[in-house]
């Protein structure tokens, strides 16, 4: 066992036991001092009674027999008919407002749903399954992500959500005034117009707009190296930042199976939006949920537990025709040499 791992102040989830006799020396749940590291730092020793380990051996023989190795899209079987239904709702308001704008008073109820949802990740997973090809479809891909951005800050109203995730919703809703291509590819990179143009639209939209809000649709596309649009500037609204790295992001993301080229992707961006926006974004909206069917190399697995903090690294299984159960059980926040893809 790696001594190190081992840091006062941790609580340990399983046992520690003595190699040689089998005794527990610490119990499950015990939250470690430097007298416990003193005690067993001369001993040889291991994680988890014969009955932990039995049970966790058991769990993951459970987890890897329910799992059906087809090659089906992200996340698929995970996602209830409800949350299919709520996502066909939201990406119909989206085109019915950007094509319609008078029916933005009666759509305002979907926004608002979103804001109030605390569990987006069934949301988020449809989201970063399909190819984000319009305008709308960014509105709504983008839309989600803030949200569950949000959901990570403290003190934010309803109502200060339901404002920022507005922004996002409509954010390049005046595209449609000033070009007629609706897809992406061509319009956030060589058109600047569309700005003012959403911006007025947004501010009939929403005539009590606060000054933040104005502030976050008008500099959604500027970055922090000055070669935004439309004006250059380089100090930002943070919440601007966020909503523009999810615009430009989806484009890319959409496009890309492996999850670390999509990290990758995240830290391109570093010049252009705050570090520490990007790695909190990233954490809240691009999601390995556990279960999910993967891509290691050539192999086939399945998370079997999501890591928050660095959500490319999960602990997975693989089929292992080497190991006599089939599979291989690995902690990849240890093992740096592989890759997680996602099946599509």
């Amino acid at each position: 066992m790696n001594q190190t791992e081992l840091r006062p102040g941790v609580k340990i989830k399983t046992s520690i036991v003595c190699a040689r006799t089998g005794l527990v020396l610490l119990p499950a749940g015990t939250v470690l001092t430097k007298e416990h590291i003193n005690n067993i730092s001369n001993r040889e020793v291991v994680i988890g009674t014969r009955e932990e380990n039995m049970r966790e051996q058991a769990r993951i023989k459970k987890v890897i027999n329910e799992i059906n190795f087809a090659n089906i899209p992200f996340g698929k079987e995970q996602i209830s008919e409800k949350a299919k239904q709520e996502f066909n709702n939201i990406q119909d308001t989206a085109r019915e407002v950007y094509y319609n704008k008078n029916s933005w008073k009666t759509s305002k109820r979907i926004v608002a749903d979103i804001a109030k949802n605390r569990d987006l990740r069934e949301l988020i997973f449809i989201a970063n399954a399909r190819e984000v090809k319009t305008v709308e479809d960014n509105a709504v891909n983008s839309s989600i992500q803030v949200a569950s951005y949000l959901n990570e800050k403290e003190g934010l109203s309803f109502a200060e959500k339901q404002s920022i995730i507005t922004a996002t919703f409509l954010s390049d809703i005046g595209l449609k005034e000033v070009s007629d291509n609706s897809t992406l590819k061509n319009h956030h990179i060589n058109n600047g117009n569309h700005v003012s143009e959403s911006l007025k639209i947004l501010k009939q939209l929403e005539p009590d707009l606060t000054a933040d809000i104005v502030e976050i649709v008008s500099q959604h596309h500027e970055t922090l190296d000055g070669q935004g649009i439309p004006l250059g500037i380089k100090n930002i609204n943070p919440l601007a930042q966020v909503v523009g790295a999810c615009y430009k992001l989806n484009v890319v993301i959409s496009e890309t199976l492996s999850i670390s080229e999509i990290l990758e992707i995240f830290y391109a961006y570093c010049e252009k939006y705050s570090p520490n926006i990007l790695k909190q974004l990233f954490k809240a909206s691009f999601i390995i949920p556990e279960n999910q069917r993967i891509m290691i190399g050539n192999r086939k697995g399945a998370v079997v537990q999501h890591n928050h903090e660095n959500p490319d690294r999960p602990i997975i299984m693989v089929e292992s025709e080497n190991d006599y159960l089939g599979y291989r059980y690995i902690d990849l926040t240890k093992d740096l040499t592989s890759f997680v893809k996602r099946i599509s």
